[in-house]
């Protein structure tokens, strides 16, 4: 009767050991390799993550348009990180929103540029970013160079034909 008991003792201490042991595995597994932290909309957060280039979602709200971040990790030795632009400000040009909103770019951050990188630095990273919200923030500069190009020109042709002319 007692052996009876005392093997019923060892198995049920076993279990709980490998139960235990599972535990852990899992919660190591989560954390350390599958884990997204949330910094919601804490900045200091998301410019410590992105550091170390750690899984991270953020929401940043910056002239009242609404961004999504999600640090993705690291990929050989670049930092990836995806931008979404979830909303435009309200008056925004109905063209730009059709243009930006809802669009998305994925960034391969040099590892180097990371180390140092705050959120406020981060729009001068676009060279290293691909997909239609990058391809939209291009086409609405190229369309202001643009609009800026003819607007002065008209003036410096009006410049020569009075110089040429008054020769």
């Amino acid at each position: 009767m007692k052996k009876a008991r005392k093997r019923f003792e060892i198995s049920y201490v076993k279990i709980m050991v490998y139960i235990v042991i599972v535990i852990l595995l899992i919660w190591t597994f989560s954390h350390f390799i599958g884990f997204t932290k949330n910094c919601k909309q804490n900045k200091a957060c998301f410019d410590k993550r992105l550091v170390d280039c750690k899984k991270t979602k953020f929401i940043n709200i910056d002239n009242n348009n609404i961004y999504d971040y999600t640090i993705k990790g690291k990929s050989k030795d670049k930092c990836v990180v995806d931008i979404y632009l979830r909303r435009m400000a309200l008056g925004t040009d109905v063209e730009i929103v059709q243009l930006l909103e809802g669009k998305s770019m994925k960034c391969r951050l040099p590892a180097d540029k990371v180390k140092s990188l705050k959120l406020e630095e981060m729009e001068n990273l676009v060279n290293f970013c691909t997909g239609p919200l990058k391809e939209g923030i291009l086409e609405l500069a190229l369309d202001r160079m643009y609009g800026l190009i003819v607007q002065n020109l008209g003036g410096l042709i009006g410049e020569i034909r009075k110089n040429i002319f008054n020769i």
